[in-house]
């Protein structure tokens, strides 16, 4: 018997180099951790997505809950300072209660605020709160008139359950003596959102026929008012009229000012900031709108076109590139904040309705 014996081979395995055999270790490990950080990154992004979802509709179900029905606020806690047809008056209140359906129905919060006739002495500037419980207020801004006819307020934000909120509430006077106020809340209708870029365009001017000065630009405290300036863009077009109410800061060096711009459209854009009592340009935040313009925001920078101060610029400026932002709770969150009382100044005192506690450049 013959047999065959194969010589077996065997197959050797060319060793690694220490060095190279590390180096794909450390790039595994690199490309387990990069998977890692992107599933992370994933996830995060769906759980913020579903998060947005789930607080968008608990906004919507919250925003009109206090006005479902109509609400009233019975005015029992105002006072005015100044006459009802004196440039300058003042209309403060301060907890005046909600409730819905009629001034006997259910309390639903209260009301607090302030509104400064304007010249013309047709329209308020008005800015307030409604307070609907501890954590949750819903703040507004814009004109009423100076009569029993509607006014439009816009929702600016809010608080707890009511940060973001937006839309518009209508407020009319029930009677000449103002004895309560009819509350109507609408959401915006618009089928898409206006944006306050495309409005200003390549610039807006104001003419400034319908400004007031009450006091002068040296004391603290003096008012810069206006009602039914003229809007133009830069076709020379009018677009709509320009209502507010500035008051000069301690130190003289800028006003703090709240306005609007009631569109020829039907909307209104309302602002607040401060503008330097100078050629200088302020920087404006948009604070919201009515109709498409409902949430709106952004930043307008407006500058005075002479020294007479007969007209005004306003411009757009962009938000800067996503890097170079930081959010609020970057900036507050989880820190103790603390602001100096170096710059403030009362004007009257702690007891009477009107006085006014105003500071600029407090250190922080």
């Amino acid at each position: 018997m013959i047999t065959f014996r194969m010589k077996s081979r065997v197959q050797t395995k060319r060793k690694m180099p220490a060095g190279l055999m590390q180096e794909k270790k450390r790039t595994l490990a690199r490309a387990k951790k990069l998977v890692q950080i992107l599933r992370r990154k994933l996830a995060m992004r769906q759980l913020t997505k579903v998060l947005k979802e789930r607080v968008k509709k608990r906004e919507n179900a919250f925003q009109s809950r206090p006005f479902a029905q109509s609400a009233y606020e019975v005015n029992v806690n105002a006072t005015t300072i100044g006459g009802l047809n004196v440039t300058g008056a003042v209309y403060a209140w301060s907890e005046n209660p909600l409730r819905v359906g009629s001034v006997d129905g259910a309390a639903i919060g209260k009301s607090t605020g302030k509104c400064t006739l304007l010249p013309g002495e047709q329209m308020w500037m008005c800015s307030g709160i409604f307070k609907i419980s501890s954590n949750d207020t819903i703040t507004t801004m814009g004109l009423s008139p100076n009569n029993v006819e509607r006014g439009s307020l816009a929702v600016t934000g809010g608080t707890g359950c009511y940060q973001n909120a937006n839309g518009t509430i209508y407020i009319t006077s029930q009677g000449e003596t103002s004895e309560s106020f009819l509350l109507e809340y609408q959401a915006s209708n618009a089928d898409e959102a206006c944006s306050i870029q495309d409005l200003v365009g390549e610039g807006l001017s104001e003419a400034n026929v319908g400004g007031k000065t009450i006091g002068d630009y040296e004391t603290v405290g003096s008012k810069d008012l206006w009602a039914g300036n003229i809007l133009t863009d830069s076709s020379g077009a009018q677009i709509g009229l320009s209502y507010g109410d500035c008051t000069l800061l301690p130190g003289v060096a800028a006003f703090m000012c709240i306005g609007e711009w009631a569109l020829d459209s039907g909307d209104i854009v309302t602002y607040a900031g401060y503008s330097p009592n100078s050629m200088n340009p302020g920087h404006i935040a948009v604070t919201g709108g009515t109709g498409c313009y409902a949430g709106a925001s952004g930043t307008l920078l407006l500058k005075a076109a002479n020294e007479e101060y007969s007209s005004y610029d306003w411009n757009y400026q962009p938000k800067p590139e996503a890097e170079t932002c930081f959010s609020l709770v970057d900036t507050l969150g989880g820190h103790l904040i603390y602001e100096s009382s170096s710059g403030s100044i009362v004007i009257g005192d702690y007891e009477t309705p009107g006085s006014m506690d105003i500071w600029f450049n407090n250190s922080m």
